[in-house]
């Protein structure tokens, strides 16, 4: 079971559990959870809509822990465009506050404030519009340190007040930035680049080290101070007690910082403050048992108090009882007075918190105004600097224009003399290389050597090896994973949903083929897909190591002339067609000299057959064959370009009226994979959709899983059916050539190793008929129907279905079309 700091990402009216850090021994360890979580890094949480369920309320920020061992018994990973995406009722996961496990949001300290200014008011932003905080306890940060804990509120004036928790004993804990930064980390809170950014700090592993410091506003001080008076039990009251100070030091019990005292004092300096604690110490005085007789001592010590007493005395000793019902009626006034004393004293807090708030406003509206007439202020120095630093340059330039005038008039005659001299020799020049054949050929012969080593040297840059191309992909993975990376972002990222045998014919016929053609009816997704694959395996990029090309052919072409470029001689350069075709095979030409073999680069055609592929590929043909030794092309004597082994062709097809026939010669060289539109309503159809590119993958990954394998030999079942359909094929008159035999051999010995065989028994063998033996079916009349019958005999369902569904559609598109039978027939 992993445990995970993580957020709620809603998409599409779902919550998502998406997960931010690894909570691993109270630390916080950042890392992908691509492969944890397949899709998209999330995991879905379903609503519980069941009767009797309650809607969870799923937190902003949480800490969750998972279960993949339950999540895969209890909901296995679904099929179709969503494969491999985890999901779980939102009821059965467990949400904990990020405070239990020793998490809280750090907040920035306004400019206009500190830690001395927050223990006046509590009151560290005055602002309606900030979001809650994401813990229930948080941190405060100036430039050096970073301060707490402290709890937090908004007050009627949705300003957010900070305090420290009772249990704390107004103490906090202050640490220094520098010291504990790799406690600290950021949170994006939204799912677009730029969103909400938070600050958290883990406190499980840094307390041991934390200076401890006193945190306490002045409204609770001034409340603890009044409160402590009235507990006092021994009070000296010899001493008049003329301000705070003395009733500090008078008050043994009162034990306090000097900080505190300092604060005390700056606190009570307004009158009516010192009157109400001097009250509360006279009533302590008087009515505590402890000090009562301090005070009657004193009043009798005084002559004048004494004197007072003793008459007040005679006058009133006959009256015993007015001064027993005065007594009892002085108590009950005593006790009504405390009543009334401690009603002020809530109304007298009322209005301080009161004045407190308004004080603020009114210092927030000054500041406001004075920042505004800074701003203005400023901008008038600016704008008066200008202006000075303005005249200052044009008196100079002025004194600078008087000087050039004279220097000016002094040369003019001799400006004159020059240019005409000048003038005259040019046009001699000129005259001498003009009609001067050797002169003007040697001049271009230069212009065109340098602009080609300039051009060599880009090449030379631009060359793929591993180690430079950034962002590739260096893990070594298995057959199975690499089809399944293949599989999965085409299924689901493309919607392009394709069976997996047909993702890893198509990846045998790339790697093992020079040349592959996609062949379908327009709108059958042929171009979309080569541009799918190219991303898929990181070979369309944005930098200058991309190695996917996009080439449209266009009706007319004839040959390399259209498709690369030609050699002009009167300008001794090369005229491009393509400027991307011409540049990548100088790249892949240096390449191949350097022994350099490291990524694929692929050429798509689309539309390849608008004009004939034989004329403007011809001089590719030569080079179908991979085991040949020399494998080049010839633009000129002066651009004989190597191909390496890393190149490949791809094309798309239409076969109708306004289209060019696949020649023999060029069907011998090249896999023909059919793509079907399909029967599609109109809520199935998807636009394509744009995917980033992934790590490109380097030519050994994928020789590896999908290349020749000289040192296997084909299944005997599959020998004894291939040789089945050559013995029918030779019946009839059509022969498979040395070529494509070694390419049907070659498939089907790594195919037989990867192709699922649940649907068909030889998979392999059904693949590479269906695309190297049936695109040469061409012929007409009964004869060639009775041939295709016993072909679709030899193809049977139950061993090739793919074959004999294709041959079943030759046979029947060939009846409606006066018995012409042709693999490319409509």
């Amino acid at each position: 079971m992993n445990t995970y700091l993580a957020k709620n990402s809603p998409f599409n009216n779902f919550d998502n559990m998406e997960p931010l850090y690894e909570l691993i021994q109270g630390q916080l360890v950042e890392k992908d959870f691509s492969e944890e979580f397949p899709y998209k890094g999330k995991l879905t949480l379903y609503q519980d809509t069941r009767e009797g369920s309650v809607r969870v309320q799923i937190p902003r920020v949480f800490v969750c822990k998972v279960d993949f061992n339950q999540i895969n018994e209890v909901y296995p990973p679904v099929t179709d465009i969503r494969r491999n995406k985890l999901q779980v009722y939102a009821n059965q996961m467990r949400y904990e506050n990020i405070d239990s496990y020793d998490i809280h949001q750090v907040l920035e300290m306004p400019a206009y404030t500190n830690i001395e200014k927050l223990q006046k008011t509590g009151i560290l932003y005055t602002s309606n519009l900030l979001p809650d905080p994401i813990s229930n306890m948080i941190y405060i940060k100036d430039t050096i340190n970073i301060y707490g804990p402290f709890t937090w509120k908004f007050n009627d004036n949705e300003s957010l007040v900070v305090n420290v928790k009772a249990e704390q004993c107004n103490k906090i804990y202050e640490y220094r930035i520098d010291e504990i930064s790799q406690y600290i980390h950021q949170l994006e809170l939204s799912d677009h680049d730029g969103g909400d950014i938070y600050e958290i700090i883990t406190t499980k592993s840094i307390l041991a080290n934390a200076k401890q410091i006193e945190f306490i506003t002045d409204k609770d001080l001034h409340r603890k101070f009044v409160k402590d008076i009235k507990k006092a039990t021994s009070i000296d009251l010899s001493i008049n007690h003329k301000d705070i100070q003395e009733i500090l030091d008078v008050i043994p019990e009162l034990e306090m910082s000097e900080d505190r005292k300092k604060r005390i004092i700056n606190d009570f300096i307004d009158y009516n403050a010192l009157q109400e604690v001097l009250e509360e110490l006279s009533k302590t005085a008087v009515l505590n048992p402890e000090t009562s007789e301090l005070v009657y001592t004193e009043i009798l010590n005084n002559p004048k108090t004494r004197g007072q007493v003793i008459e007040d005395l005679k006058e009133r000793e006959d009256f015993s009882e007015e001064l027993s019902a005065a007594k009892s009626e002085i108590n009950n006034m005593i006790l009504v007075k405390d009543r009334l004393l401690d009603e002020v004293e809530s109304i007298q807090k009322q209005i301080e918190d009161l004045n407190q708030e308004k004080q603020i406003e009114t210092e927030n509206e000054v500041i406001k105004e004075l920042m505004e007439k800074q701003q203005k202020l400023t901008a008038e120095i600016e704008e008066l600097q200008k202006k000075y630093d303005l005249s200052t340059q044009i008196r100079d330039w002025e004194a600078k224009i008087e000087r050039q005038k004279v220097e000016h008039d002094s040369f003019t005659g001799v400006n004159a003399s020059l240019k005409e001299a000048l003038a005259e020799k040019v046009k001699n020049a000129y005259m001498d290389v003009a009609f001067n054949g050797q002169i003007a050929n040697e001049v271009l012969k230069a212009a065109a050597g340098y602009a080609k080593n300039a051009d060599h040297e880009r090449y030379a840059l631009m060359m793929a090896k591993q180690g430079s191309v950034p962002h590739a992909n260096e893990k070594i993975m298995n057959p199975s994973e690499f089809i399944d990376m293949v599989q999965t972002t085409l299924n689901r990222d493309c919607h392009r949903m394709m069976s997996r045998n047909d993702v890893i014919n198509i990846l045998l016929c790339i790697t093992q083929g020079f040349l592959t053609v996609f062949a379908g009816e327009p709108g059958s997704g042929k171009t979309s897909l080569c541009n799918y694959l190219s991303k898929i395996l990181g070979l369309s990029r944005n930098d200058h190591y991309s190695r996917y090309i996009e080439v449209s052919v266009e009706k007319g072409w004839t040959s390399k002339r259209d498709f690369i470029g030609y050699y002009n001689p009167l300008t001794k350069q090369f005229d491009q067609a393509n400027r991307k075709v011409f540049e990548a095979f100088n790249v892949l030409n240096h390449e191949a000299k350097n022994g350099i073999n490291d990524y694929p680069f692929v050429v798509m055609l689309d539309e390849a057959n608008l004009s004939p592929m034989e004329h403007y590929w011809a001089d590719f043909m030569n080079t179908a064959d991979m085991n040949k030794d020399k494998r080049e092309i010839n633009l000129n004597e002066q651009y004989e370009l190597k191909i390496p082994k890393t190149l490949r062709f791809l094309a798309t097809i239409n076969y109708d009226h306004t289209t060019e026939i696949l020649s023999p010669r060029l069907i011998d060289r090249a896999w023909i994979i059919m793509l079907e539109s399909g029967n599609l309503n109109i809520n199935d159809v998807v636009v394509d959709q744009e995917i980033e590119p992934l790590p490109i993958i380097s030519y050994q990954q994928l020789t590896n899983v999908f290349g020749v394998n000289s040192t296997r030999s084909m299944e005997d079942n599959t020998v004894e059916k291939f040789n089945e359909i050559n013995n029918t094929l030779r019946e009839n008159g059509l022969f498979i050539s040395p070529r494509v035999m070694t390419m049907i051999k070659n498939y089907c010995v790594v195919g037989s190793q990867l192709f699922d065989k649940k649907m068909n028994r030889l998979p392999a063998l059904d693949y590479a008929v269906a695309q190297k033996i049936l695109p040469m079916i061409n012929g007409y009349g009964e004869t060639y129907k009775m041939f295709l019958n016993n072909l679709s005999k030899s193809c049977d369902k139950n061993n090739m279905p793919i074959s004999n569904r294709i041959i079943q559609d030759i046979i029947k598109k060939g009846e409606s079309n006066m018995q012409y039978y042709q693999f490319f027939a409509k």
